[in-house]
C-alpha cells in the first residue's frame, strides 16, 4: 500500500528537520505522490496542527523542531454570504 503524499511530506519533513528544503524538492517528493498542492499541506500543518515549519518565500521550507505548538482554542465567525472562518491560536 502506498503513502499518501501528506504522510510522505511529514514523514520527509520530520526526517529533515532544520533543514531547508528546496520548492524543487518538495515538488519533486509530492509530486510523485500525486501532491500538487503540498503548499496547502504545510499551511494545514502550521495551522491546524502546530508544526513549526517557516519558509523563505520561493525558496525553501524548513520543520524548526518536531515539538508541535498545542492549540490555544478556537473561533468560529460566520460570514453574511453563510460562510464560516477559523482562527486557531497556539501557546507560543
Amino acid at each position: 500500500m502506498n503513502e499518501s503524499g501528506t504522510s510522505l511530506l511529514i514523514k520527509y519533513l520530520t526526517e529533515h528537520v532544520g533543514e531547508e528544503i528546496t520548492l524543487q524538492t518538495l515538488n519533486d517528493i509530492c509530486g510523485s505522490a500525486g501532491l500538487h498542492h503540498w503548499d496547502r499541506v504545510i499551511r494545514n500543518l502550521k495551522q491546524q496542527q502546530g508544526y513549526d515549519i517557516t519558509n523563505k518565500r520561493g525558496e525553501w521550507y524548513k520543520l524548526n523542531s518536531l515539538e508541535r505548538k498545542e492549540i490555544k482554542g478556537t473561533k468560529t465567525s460566520h460570514t453574511p454570504n453563510g460562510t464560516c472562518s477559523l482562527k486557531i491560536q497556539y501557546f507560543s
